[in-house]
């Protein structure tokens, strides 16, 4: 059996990982957080939306929205 890599996984839990991952490496290269996007990717877990393409259509929407209201 071909065990599923917590690098390639859509589960929860391993898309927490990767996301704090990904939080180390920024803060490494000084790449601060924005609590608005952080806020909204966390509002997708809670919906269940773990879809990667509709994920990074979601999120990509989403900063687009933003950038049009400053």
């Amino acid at each position: 059996m071909i065990k599923e890599s917590i690098y390639a996984s859509m589960k929860p839990e391993h898309v927490k990982f990767r996301r704090e991952q990904m939080r180390v490496n920024n803060y490494i290269e000084n790449i601060l957080p924005n609590p608005k996007i952080d806020a909204f990717v966390e509002e997708l877990d809670k919906q269940g939306i773990h879809d990667t393409e509709e994920r990074i259509k979601l999120i990509g929407d989403f900063i687009k929205s933003k950038k049009h209201r400053r």
